[in-house]
């Protein structure tokens, strides 16, 4: 779901964010994915995908739902973003490595092939493939509505949401739900595999995935947790320094004169 389809909505349906349930947290806590029905003043059960054993149930405590303030500075912190070369070569690094088939369009086919490359590396199941594919295309339905996007329509885009503000209040949900959907196994945590598997599904070299990897992983415990992933999506997409450590997090960034 696109930044500004989620502005028009109310502020409930903006926390749901892709049609995913998720528990409203108004303080901006580390949200957790529930089934919908379920009471929340006792354990919850969550059925996840382990590498190893396929989809099991993992018991969840409510101390989970404790809060969790992040420990960064906010998107609306951050300066406006001018929209320079090096920004922009960052944006293009982006939307090529989610333009799975090169074509130079972001659609619906891409998105599907991304699935099934991730899939395809983890040795998911057809049914968890499936799971896979529908949170994916959950998350970009309302963007691919209108069809096909292109590159320059991408970065032009991407400049105006992230310099809105009202985009800004919102991007750590969006990050939130992003980092939902790279971890496959829903513990909380990005493994290396997992990692791995989302640059394999971006036709990136997965040689590359342990330098991002390592970088992200402030700590270096061995997991991606979800606030290191936001901090550097955020960082990615709202700054404009070329040393910027989190500057490939898509991979090695594309030529300036492509």
């Amino acid at each position: 779901m696109s930044c500004i389809a989620m502005l028009n909505m109310p502020r409930l349906i903006q926390r749901r964010l892709l049609g995913l349930p998720m528990i409203v947290q108004p303080d901006r806590k580390l949200g957790r994915l529930i089934p919908p029905a379920q009471n929340l003043s006792k354990k919850i059960t969550v059925p996840v995908f382990n590498k190893q054993r396929g989809m099991a149930p993992v018991i969840q405590l409510k101390l989970g739902l404790v809060k969790q303030p992040w420990r960064f500075r906010k998107p609306v912190e951050y300066p406006e973003i001018t929209g320079s070369d090096h920004w922009r070569r960052k944006m293009r690094t982006q939307f090529r490595a989610l333009d799975t088939n090169g074509d130079g369009y972001l659609t619906k086919e891409d998105i599907e092939m991304g699935a099934r490359r991730t899939a395809a590396y983890m040795n998911l199941s057809d049914e968890n493939t499936e799971i896979i594919l529908d949170q994916r295309l959950a998350y970009w339905r309302d963007s691919l509505s209108k069809g096909r996007i292109s590159e320059d329509r991408f970065v032009d885009n991407q400049l105006v949401v992230m310099n809105d503000n009202n985009c800004r209040e919102i991007l750590f949900d969006s990050l939130c739900s992003r980092f939902r959907a790279m971890d496959l196994d829903g513990d909380g945590l990005i493994s290396p595999d997992e990692h791995a598997a989302i640059f394999y599904s971006f036709n990136i070299p997965t040689e590359h995935s342990k330098k991002v990897f390592d970088i992200i992983d402030s700590d270096s415990d061995g997991f991606i947790t979800q606030e290191e992933f936001v901090l550097a999506l955020t960082e990615f997409n709202l700054t404009e320094n070329p040393d910027n450590k989190f500057n490939e997090c898509f991979g090695p960034l594309v030529d300036n004169e492509n």
